[in-house]
């Protein structure tokens, strides 16, 4: 499955790059888009600076799909950990026994057992000493790492350390923030706690010109967005293209970032960003030139925004530019909004997360179930794809809350359903896990997974924790409730979607609803039609009874969708 390395006898001698500083994308970074981070640091540097995807060099030896997949396993494995835990840490294979529950699906895809996994890793320490003799060729090696790339970034630096001890090596990145970049300066001679493009400057700048380096922690400023230079992604589309040649260039995303932080604040559950919060963002006309400048070189439209939130001015003034491009929203769209969006091919990544308003409360959304709907309603009626997750596991979460979801659900089955049903994760850097008496949680461990990829001093670095949560759902009686009607709903529109959706045959006005079983085609009369599509009270008590509208937050909410060009007519003088 992975080729191996000559034997060093046979090896060839190693081209000299010591006056090259490289920036290092570790093994399992997503293969059909680049790790933004690398770019941005090179983009900032006042001087050349080779960019190397490794995680790509060892997707050539893998194949596109298993790499592609190893990219984004079922996360609570820290399977990409486990993987090179040995070649890290000289933990035993996988850091040992591993459960594979909850990934079947993900098995099914990449046909791997245990038995396949341990052949896997069986090939890594192989592969990483080869790549370790290429890196070792060069000056200076700063990693870059997020999820699940740490020990393949730690068994790297290992490696090109026996080789080549003077070599600086400097690491950040995501996985590399405050205590858990602390952590790492046994093996890293600096980490970069932050967003580091002045502090990646600085320090380079001092290696070129021989001057002592900066060396343990680094804490870095805010950079100033708006005066950061566009990303050139030109040396991932090369290696990409050299590596995986079988992957057509229309399936590959570009990405850019328009903005940094969230606008929102802070949900409960959400660690992103580290300890940054602070929203600093480009003006919606420089988002628009910038999404352009990042497109002009490629063959391709398609592009990813790695904003954590893409606010509605930016969200406009994109739309008037190029691109077909994939958005985190707030659960806010409207129904013209999602027309121009799905006219454009764009795709997005709401925030919706539960389907209740005391449950949006408990989780810090600011949002409420009505714009929910109506976001759900728009993506549906317009065709714009739209990808969304349902969490559980809400501390403070109650029966009562989620008997009302569950009454919700079979309404709703003409919608787009969640891409997964998720307990809720303790991120290190989240308010539950910040403030976790505060929500009634307790017990605060080091999670299983993490505890086998990693030497005891890298416990406390976890970037999530395990702990006891108050919450009604987690109850297996009702959670079997809950994860049965999310695989109804997800299965009845993996046969045929459902629809709830007002026509116009032939001159009738024709309701046709098969979200239960027979679908039906009914009749209506224009003042039922009309009613149909209003938030007013006309013929209220009809359509509540046959669910064809809701309570949300006090007032009516209509779930039925037209077909084009219907809402002109029926609209109300």
């Amino acid at each position: 499955m992975i080729s191996r390395p000559p034997p060093p006898q046979d090896r060839p001698t190693r081209p000299s790059r010591q006056g090259v500083a490289a920036l290092v994308v570790p093994p399992f970074a997503p293969t059909r888009w680049p790790s933004l981070g690398v770019h941005a640091l090179a983009a900032a540097a006042d001087r050349p600076v080779e960019i190397r995807y490794s995680s790509l060099r060892l997707a050539a030896e893998l194949g596109p799909a298993l790499a592609e997949a190893l990219s984004r396993p079922p996360g609570h494995w820290l399977l990409g950990e486990r993987l090179f835990a040995r070649a890290a840490h000289g933990l035993p294979p996988l850091g040992g026994p591993l459960a594979l529950d909850g990934g079947e699906a993900w098995l099914e895809e990449t046909r791997l057992d245990a038995a396949g996994l341990l052949a896997l890793e069986g090939g890594l320490p192989a592969w990483v000493e080869a790549e370790a003799e290429a890196l070792a060729a060069y000056g200076l090696i700063g990693f870059s790492v997020s999820f699940e790339q740490l020990n393949a970034a730690i068994a790297l630096a290992r490696a090109v350390r026996r080789r080549a001890p003077q070599i600086p090596l400097w690491i950040g990145g995501a996985a590399a923030s405050g205590e858990q970049g602390a952590a790492l300066t046994a093996w890293f001679d600096a980490v970069f706690s932050g967003e580091a493009e002045g502090a990646f400057r600085d320090a380079l700048g001092r290696w070129h010109r021989g001057e002592a380096l900066p060396a343990g922690l680094i804490l870095c400023d805010l950079p100033d967005v708006s005066a950061l230079p566009a990303q050139d992604l030109r040396p991932w589309w090369a290696q990409v293209r050299e590596a995986l040649p079988e992957v057509a260039p229309e399936s590959l995303w570009l990405a850019a970032e328009t903005s940094r932080g969230c606008a929102w604040g802070r949900c409960a559950f959400c660690g992103l960003n580290g300890a940054i919060h602070a929203p600093r963002a480009l003006s919606p006309q420089a988002a628009r030139d910038r999404v352009a400048q990042t497109l002009a070189p490629f063959p391709t439209e398609r592009l990813t925004l790695a904003d954590n939130l893409l606010g509605r001015p930016t969200r406009r003034a994109l739309l008037e530019g190029p691109g077909r491009l994939f958005a985190e929203v707030r659960p806010d769209l409207t129904l013209d909004e999602a027309s121009a969006m799905a006219a454009r091919g764009w795709e997005v990544q709401a925030g919706i997360e539960a389907l209740s308003t005391p449950l949006l409360d408990l989780l810090g959304k600011g949002t409420r179930l009505r714009q929910v709907l109506q976001t759900l309603l728009a993506a549906r009626e317009t065709g714009l794809p739209l990808h969304w997750n349902l969490l559980y596991g809400i501390p403070g979460d109650t029966l009562p809350q989620w008997e009302a979801v569950l009454a919700l659900l079979p309404l709703l089955r003409h919608l787009p359903p969640p891409a997964s049903l998720s307990p809720i994760r303790l991120d290190r850097f989240a308010p539950y896990a910040q403030e976790p008496s505060r929500y009634g949680i307790s017990a605060l461990r080091t999670p299983a997974g993490w505890a086998a990829a990693f030497p005891p001093q890298l416990h406390p670095s976890a970037p999530w924790w395990e702990g006891e949560v108050p919450a009604a759902s987690l109850a297996p009686a009702l959670l079997e409730r809950i994860s049965g009607a999310i695989a109804d709903w997800r299965g009845a529109w993996s046969r045929s979607r459902p629809t709830l959706q007002l026509q116009r045959v032939q001159g009738a006005w024709l309701l046709s609803d098969s979200r239960g079983r027979p679908p039906v085609a009914l009749p209506m009369r224009e003042d039922q039609a009309r009613a149909l599509l209003s938030d007013g009270a006309a013929l209220l008590s009809w359509r509540l009874r046959q669910g064809y509208a809701v309570w949300a937050d006090d007032r009516p909410l209509p779930l039925v969708t037209a077909a084009a060009g219907l809402r002109s007519l029926l609209q109300e003088p």
